[in-house]
């Protein structure tokens, strides 16, 4: 692996060791929801990071493609744990995850080549749910230590995250086959985004602990 790969996978498993704390600490269920989905993304890392090495679509499609419909639904799920009187709004976005899913899959591109309609869907409502919850946060009638808040800190590194992705892995495939040097050089940006972002799910688990009086 580069240098950057190694430090995307060490700080991406990091995050996930580190999040454990949560079924130490008795955190609250979302968050302990939220560590597991981190090891699962982990685990899915491993076996396909050499996409970002050869864009080996057809190889490593078929495990990004079921592993998308499982991550943007767990967003949804954790989102919806979250965010109050939002049980409509959560269950259309799920739904429309879902269909996406099933018909791009089934009928456009298979298995072995890049979703990008997923991958846009689930970035979109991705993005909503963060910018839902900061609505929340606005109106919240109780003053809010956004610093103690682990929930902000996830939903920041999604809306960074994602907000870069959407427009970038919507067109991988074009970029791919027609600029394939700006594509390569694209995917390292993202790949330092996510660095942010797992960086950001880090310290969200840490954020809140108490130290224990001696």
């Amino acid at each position: 692996m580069t240098v950057l790969e190694t430090i995307y996978i060490t700080v991406l498993g990091s995050s996930f060791i580190v999040s454990l704390i949560s079924f130490r600490w008795n955190f609250p269920f979302h968050l302990k929801f939220f560590s597991l989905l981190l090891g699962l993304t982990f685990l899915v890392e491993l076996c396909a990071i050499p996409i970002f090495r050869t864009f080996s679509l057809g190889t490593n499609s078929q495990v990004y493609t079921p592993f998308m419909l499982v991550e943007f639904c767990a967003y949804t799920f954790y989102y919806r744990q979250i965010l109050k009187n939002r049980n409509l709004l959560t269950s259309l976005l799920l739904l429309v995850v879902v269909l996406t899913w099933l018909i791009s899959t089934i009928f456009i591109f298979g298995f072995f080549k890049w979703n990008s309609y997923i991958s846009i869907t689930g970035c979109c409502c991705t993005i909503i749910l963060a910018v839902c919850y900061y609505g929340q946060l606005l109106r919240s009638s109780e003053p809010v230590k956004l610093l103690r808040q682990p929930e902000f800190f996830i939903a920041t590194g999604m809306l960074i995250f994602y907000s870069c992705q959407l427009p970038f892995l919507g067109a991988l495939n074009y970029l791919v086959n027609n600029h394939y040097e700006l594509a390569r050089s694209l995917l390292r940006v993202l790949q330092i985004l996510n660095i942010v972002m797992y960086s950001l799910f880090t310290f969200a688990f840490l954020c809140n602990l108490t130290p224990k009086k001696l």
